[in-house]
């Protein structure tokens, strides 16, 4: 059975490395958000640019990898 200390000692051990990977987690979702507005943006300005029932033309060259 551990002792107090050494249950201390791993539950903030564990703590430190959770915040770790949730600081890391909350960038990427972050970036993915940014990304996603940015698309649905695009696709709010192209929808009202073409006119209805022509999807627009979507090819290598106008659309981000």
């Amino acid at each position: 059975m551990m002792q107090p200390e050494e249950l201390l000692e791993d539950l903030q051990r564990q703590e430190k490395e959770l915040r770790a990977v949730l600081q890391d987690l909350e960038g990427k979702f972050q970036l993915k958000k940014e990304q996603y507005l940015k698309v649905q943006g695009a696709i709010e300005g192209l929808a009202m640019c073409t006119p209805e029932g022509v999807p627009p033309v979507i090819t290598e060259d106008n659309v981000e990898p």
